[in-house]
């Protein structure tokens, strides 16, 4: 089990274990009192080699092998079994990592065999730790996330050490093992951290390799709700809940959560979609500043797909009869309050008005507001971009703001960590309206006085799209606030003014009022002090 046995010691062990596993198999090792926990550990530990040795790297690093050897050396010396003699990674050859490979999955094998002819259920300890080993053997396959699951493996593929991990998973969900329920949500409790790109240990992972582990496990998560669907819907939603709240502060990876967050939404019934989107909306309102930019990173990829649609009640909750994963051709608000709510479901009409993209709107203009800069930014950025959008539902809902004169006042959602009643939140998603016109429009003026750039910029940019979405929200008092930012102390302002201006010109030649405010605004930054900004005017080519 060391890391640094030889070859032969390898391959002992994993015989042992294999023996011990088909033992165990037999029908009534229990009557002969078979199973002991410590030597089921000790045979778990034998498939750890898979992370301990490193058996889907391609290649070591520069300098490994020498570290290998001098760690070999230097373990001699300290035979005490300290663990952290174990932190440092070894590669094997091709052939020894194509032999442990052949050995691993023959192991992984037996433990199919044994999962469908021997029950776990009197050992949490046991399934806590397979789930938990399995899951970091998904883990070997970094090069091809679909392969996993459409193609078929060689007996020393990585993939194929993946795909039997999660064969293994998929068995342990059966009821001879415990309440599915449960084993589900210990499987979503292990895969957040394949889903988050988090690294285990001393792993060297590229961020390549960390995001083909977590395609693949957002599609075996994607495989047990369609094939487990009532059993899996309360540990799904519980994993999504986590990944909002656990998803590290920075923006490549809260992009990757909230992808993955979307596409494990895609396979939700409609009544579970209603309630995660309004534990979304709940979620919003988070003391936290990372948590309300990760929604809106959440609602900038929502927005973009299709509106679901209302399903009957019978529709919505009919799971799937096949729940075997058995060839390689099938394709699988608050931190105290992480589960599905037990209160009533949602009536249809609710869900519809939180199906809809305005209520994704309604979120994004509450968030406008924000104490925090970088979700103000963030949320006045997502209002531009569904200015600009070409999705027919995106449009007809910013026509309703702008161009519809009879809609009333949005209230605004305060930023507070405390929780409401479940019965205020209800009514407000429930009653929910999209703003005015000019109060929108006063809000952005006042966004375009803020003392950040970026959130001046992407007020300013959300004025421009406005004005591009129909002829008349072209106004004098719009046109005049992009004109003063002409002398904004910002360069990257000032720049973006001759951007917006010029554009707005070029959309609407024949507006007097917009080429006049573009001659006094743009014309005198040919005397900017920075050189970058004449040229952007010169470009302009207004003379």
């Amino acid at each position: 089990q060391r890391y640094d046995s030889n070859e032969d010691d390898r391959e002992l062990g994993i015989h042992s274990s294999s023996m011990y596993l088909l033992l165990l198999s037999i029908p009534g090792s229990n009557a002969f009192r078979v199973f002991h926990p410590v030597l089921f550990l000790k045979t778990l530990d034998i498939l750890k080699l898979t992370t301990k040795l490193n058996v889907g790297a391609t290649s070591p690093k520069k300098g490994s092998r020498g570290s290998r050897s001098s760690h070999r050396k230097s373990s001699e010396d300290h035979a005490d079994g300290n663990e952290d003699e174990e932190a440092e990674l070894s590669y094997l050859s091709p052939s020894e990592a194509n032999k442990l490979i052949r050995s691993l999955n023959i192991l992984l094998n037996d433990l199919l065999r044994l999962s469908n002819r021997f029950s776990l259920k009197h050992s949490a300890e046991a399934l806590d730790e397979t789930i938990n080993v399995l899951i970091e053997i998904t883990r070997s396959e970094i090069h091809n996330a679909q392969g996993v699951f459409v193609q078929r493996h060689s007996a020393n593929s990585v993939s194929s050490l993946a795909y039997n991990a999660y064969v293994a998973l998929q068995n342990l969900c059966n009821p001879l093992h415990g309440n599915p329920k449960s084993i589900i949500t210990t499987i979503m409790k292990y895969i957040i951290n394949n889903i988050l790109m988090v690294p285990r240990g001393s792993s060297d992972l590229s961020t390549r390799a960390l995001s083909v582990i977590r395609e693949h496990s957002v599609i075996f998560v994607k495989y047990l709700i369609v094939q487990l669907l009532k059993d899996s819907l309360e540990g799904a939603f519980i994993l999504v809940q986590h990944i909002c709240l656990r998803v590290p502060d920075k923006a490549d990876f809260r992009e990757k959560a909230a992808k993955s967050v979307i596409e494990i939404l895609k396979v939700f019934p409609i009544k579970e979609y209603s309630q995660i989107i309004k534990w979304l909306y709940n979620f919003s309102q988070h003391e936290k500043a990372g948590h309300r930019m990760f929604t809106l990173e959440v609602i900038s990829k929502l927005i973009t797909e299709d509106e679901r649609i209302q399903e009957s009640e019978d529709n919505s909750s009919s799971a799937p009869c096949d729940r075997d994963l058995t060839s390689d051709s099938e394709t699988p608000g608050s931190e105290n309050n992480l589960s599905i709510p037990g209160k009533a479901l949602l009536t249809s009409a609710a869900n519809r008005h939180i199906l809809s993209h305005n209520f994704l709107l309604y979120i994004i203009f509450s968030r406008c507001q924000d104490s925090a800069a970088t979700v103000r930014s963030k949320a006045l950025f997502l209002l531009s971009e569904c200015a600009r959008s070409n999705n027919p539902t995106i449009i007809e809902a910013m026509k309703q703001v702008f161009l519809n004169k009879d809609v009333v006042s949005l209230r605004q959602s305060p930023i507070s960590g405390s929780e409401s009643s479940e019965s205020s939140d209800t009514e407000e998603v429930n009653a929910f309206q999209l703003p005015e016109a000019e109060k929108v429009l006063l809000m952005l003026r006042r966004r375009a006085l803020d003392e950040k750039v970026m959130v001046r910029k992407s007020a300013l940019q959300v004025i421009e799209s406005l004005m591009k979405l129909k002829e008349e929200m072209v106004t004098m008092d719009s046109l005049k606030v992009l004109a003063d930012h002409c002398r904004d102390p910002a360069l990257l302002i000032r720049k973006q003014m001759i951007h917006s201006l010029s554009s707005i010109v070029e959309r609407y030649p024949a507006n007097e009022a917009a080429v006049k405010i573009l001659v006094k605004g743009v014309l005198p930054l040919i005397l900017d002090p920075e050189i970058k900004v004449q040229e952007k005017v010169v470009e302009v080519g207004i003379w």
